[in-house]
C-alpha cells in the first residue's frame, strides 16, 4: 500500500489516480480554451482546487509545456484587508499580483508589498484594458457590491465587454478566468 495525503491506498488506486492526473494535465492544463466548472458544498475544497489549478498552470508555463496564460481571478471579498485575505496570500505565492479595484474605492494594506502587488483603479468600461499578462490579475468587486441587482448588472456588462473584445481580437490571450462564489451572480429566490 502507498500513502496519499496521509491515507493508505492500494497501488492500483494510486496508479489510476496518477494516470488520471497525467491525462488531466495533458488535456486541460497544457491546453488553451478549455472550460471547467467545480461544484460542491461549502467546505468541499472548491477554492483550494482553484488555487491548485493556478499552480498547475504556472508549473506548465515554467516547464515549457505551455506558453503563458493571462490569469484573471475574481476576488470573492472574503476579507477587507489585502494582507489578511487568504486568497491574496495564496495567490501571491504563484506570482506578482495586479489588484484591480473600482474607481472611487480603496483597499487597506497592512504592509507594503513592494513590486509584488500593483494596484490599479478601473471603470466598468476599461476593466479588460487594465489586465496585465505577466501578473495574476485580481479583480476586487465583491467587497464593494452590496446590491444584488447592481451586482448582476455590473457583471453582465463586464462579461458582455469580454465577449466583444474577444470577437474583436482585443484581448491578451490566452486567458484563464477564475470565478469563485458564482452563486453571488445568481442568488437563490426566497
Amino acid at each position: 500500500m502507498n500513502e496519499l495525503f496521509g491515507v493508505k491506498v492500494e497501488k492500483e488506486v494510486e496508479s489510476r489516480r496518477a494516470e488520471w492526473l497525467k491525462k488531466f494535465r495533458r488535456e486541460f492544463i497544457n491546453k488553451f480554451g478549455e472550460h471547467l466548472i467545480i461544484c460542491g458544498i461549502t467546505g468541499s475544497g472548491k477554492t483550494q482546487t482553484m488555487f491548485w489549478l493556478v499552480d498547475e498552470i504556472r508549473k506548465a508555463e515554467e516547464s515549457g509545456r505551455k506558453r503563458q496564460e493571462t490569469i484573471v481571478w475574481f476576488d470573492t471579498g472574503k476579507s477587507d484587508f489585502i494582507s489578511r485575505s487568504t486568497e491574496f496570500l495564496v495567490l501571491k505565492r504563484f506570482g506578482n499580483l495586479n489588484v484591480l479595484i473600482p474607481e472611487g474605492c480603496d483597499i487597506k494594506f497592512e504592509k507594503d508589498h513592494g513590486d509584488a502587488v500593483k494596484v490599479q483603479h478601473f471603470s466598468i468600461d476599461n476593466l479588460w484594458n487594465k489586465i496585465e499578462r505577466r501578473r495574476i490579475n485580481v479583480v476586487c468587486l465583491e467587497p464593494f457590491l452590496r446590491d444584488e441587482e447592481l451586482h448582476g448588472q455590473i457583471f453582465t456588462k463586464i462579461f458582455d465587454d469580454l465577449i466583444m473584445k474577444a470577437h474583436n481580437l482585443e484581448l491578451k490571450p490566452p486567458m484563464a478566468l477564475f470565478f469563485d462564489e458564482f452563486h453571488n451572480l445568481c442568488p437563490p429566490t426566497e
